[in-house]
């Protein structure tokens, strides 16, 4: 085998632990909210804990990339998540768990962005979108998907202190894995082994309007679909009446889904072109589908999660490959911190969407927070529709010449 398709395997398992520590705890919920005394509210910043920290550390990750190297940005953010799943296991307070959760979000933004940087290193001349597709978007949604549906089991099994441990576990083995495994093209050794970092590359990453307005498009979506993932049980258990694991079952379908998508999105970006069409109509039709969530019966929200996931994953795949199309303007060893710059945008969604959900949720209900989630969607996505368009081709030309010079 290639050892470009080996080394991709490892990091779709760098993501897939990442995702799973990330999502372990939501099947612990309800757990954790009579433990702790919780309301809706507070159990939505376990929620924002995460993602704000998530969102924070993106460019600072992207620059420990560019400083040290991605290899060792990656074993570092592996081993902060997994450590921190472990500790949140083990304090015995609500405002301890929150700081566990800020930390293994940190954690995962420095695996991430070191992920999507090696990724563009292997795969940046061919099958790039496809390549990305598989990290950011399978393993991404596998490992939330055994986060949210399968550990719910090991959560019911074995108590929500020892499944979260479990997932920790899952991320040092992983971790493990990495220190030895060939993840670095020994042609971008010299790129990627570290010592890029200085006021030029700050100057390259911020100052690019493209990554700001990419990063603008994906704030409300971004943060809808990570709220309903995690809150689409609630609401089904609620209002529904469904049982935890049908709730589960939802949020598993909602991700699971997304696999096909990721797939399918980037094979047509990587063959087509088309990538704002791909993006934005992706985004503003999963936020017209979000809208409509308050008026479905069971069997009809089942079909919803479904395609919400299908079209969401669909945008987000050729979304997450914007950095590596602009090879002309973005060296190697910084698509790590362009991809943080963006990701860090996102993450305001990811951060400040589920608080708004809960406060609405709580005083006015899911009828009115599940439309709130789809006009988020689709008004964030108008950043996308004035961004420019990368074009790979262009972009590929000038990379090319580059090199031969």
């Amino acid at each position: 085998m290639n050892n470009r398709w080996i080394a991709l395997a490892v990091l779709c398992l760098c993501v897939f632990q990442f995702t799973l520590n990330w999502f372990c705890v939501v099947p612990a919920f309800p757990a954790i909210a009579h433990e702790y005394g919780l309301s809706i509210p507070q159990v939505a910043a376990l929620v924002a804990a995460f993602v704000g920290g998530y969102g924070i550390f993106h460019l600072p990750a992207g620059w420990l990339s560019a400083r040290f190297g991605m290899r060792c940005a990656l074993i570092i953010g592996i081993a902060l998540e997994a450590c921190a799943s472990l500790g949140g296991a083990l304090v015995s307070s609500y405002s301890a768990m929150l700081a566990t959760r800020v930390i293994a979000g940190a954690g995962g933004a420095c695996c991430l962005g070191a992920v999507v940087g090696l990724v563009s290193a292997w795969f940046r001349e061919r099958e790039l979108s496809f390549a990305i597709g598989l990290t950011t978007g399978v393993a991404f949604a596998l490992g939330a998907a055994a986060g949210l549906f399968l550990w719910s089991m090991v959560v019911a099994a074995t108590g929500w202190h020892t499944a979260v441990i479990i997932a920790g576990l899952v991320g040092l083995a992983v971790l493990l894995l990495v220190w030895f495994a060939p993840i670095v093209p020994r042609a971008a050794a010299a790129t990627l082994d570290g010592g890029h970092l200085d006021m030029r590359a700050v100057r390259r990453v911020l100052g690019n309007g493209a990554l700001w307005w990419w990063g603008l498009s994906i704030v409300g979506s971004y943060g809808a679909f990570f709220t309903l993932a995690q809150f689409l049980p609630i609401y089904a258990e609620r209002v529904l009446h469904f049982s935890p694991t049908e709730g589960g079952r939802l949020s598993a379908l909602l991700l699971l889904s997304g696999i096909p998508a990721a797939m399918l999105g980037g094979w047509v970006s990587d063959r087509f072109g088309r990538i704002k069409l791909l993006i934005c109509g992706a985004f503003v039709l999963s936020g017209l589908l979000t809208l409509m969530l308050p008026r479905l019966d069971g069997g009809s929200l089942h079909l919803a999660a479904a395609a919400i996931g299908l079209i969401t994953m669909t945008g987000l795949t050729p979304w997450f490959s914007v950095p590596a199309m602009y090879p002309d303007r973005i060296p190697l060893h910084d698509v790590p911190a362009a991809s943080g710059l963006m990701l860090s945008l996102a993450a305001l969604g990811g951060f400040a969407v589920p608080l708004g959900f809960g406060r609405i949720v709580a005083s006015y209900g899911f009828d009115a927070g599940l439309p709130y989630l789809g006009i988020v969607s689709i008004v964030f996505t108008v950043f996308g529709l004035i961004a420019p368009t990368p074009s790979r081709r262009r972009g590929m030309v000038a990379h090319i010449q580059t090199d031969a010079a």
